[in-house]
């Protein structure tokens, strides 16, 4: 990310900094008689990323209706803290529960939707909501595989982020 940021300095200061651009040769305007100057900065400020999970469902619970659907919707399942200075936005990637019960994952976020294989790496790119925090749940749509048992299951995430 660049930024231009114009910085407004004092009179004795221009004319000093005037003067040593001069000598070190530099073209411009550089007269002792000013009263200001403009001095232009440009930095490149390295995107920061900070990851946090607000809330996640510890387990999903299949029935013998989730069964003859073939499916279990698990909206919120994770709700996730992002904060980044990125104006740009960023890439959410997701490691998918590796579960013999799952045919395949539909996950929704940020208003974009991505499917998987169980154990599959997949990402949603996620827009600009402005720099600072913010909170981007997670739903799940679990396709279930054949023999999947009504039980109680581990619902496992591996979560990472990379900048835009």
């Amino acid at each position: 990310m660049v930024r231009t940021v114009p910085i407004r300095v004092t009179a004795a200061l221009a004319t000093a900094l005037a003067l040593s651009l001069t000598l070190a040769g530099w073209p411009g305007d550089a007269r002792a008689g000013r009263a200001d100057a403009e001095l232009r900065v440009t930095a490149r400020i390295p995107v920061t990323l900070d990851l946090r999970v607000s809330d996640q469902a510890p387990a999903v619970t299949l029935t013998d209706a989730d069964l003859a659907a073939g499916v279990k919707d698990v909206p919120s399942a994770t709700v996730l803290e992002v904060r980044t200075n990125s104006d740009l936005g960023y890439v959410l990637e997701l490691g998918l529960p590796d579960a013999p019960w799952l045919a395949d994952v539909e996950v929704r976020a940020a208003g974009a939707a991505v499917r998987g294989q169980p154990g599959d790496l997949v990402h949603i790119a996620v827009p600009a909501a402005g720099t600072g925090t913010s909170l981007t749940p997670l739903d799940l749509r679990l396709r279930l595989a054949p023999g999947a048992a009504p039980g109680t299951y581990a619902l496992p995430l591996a979560l990472g982020l990379a900048p835009l």
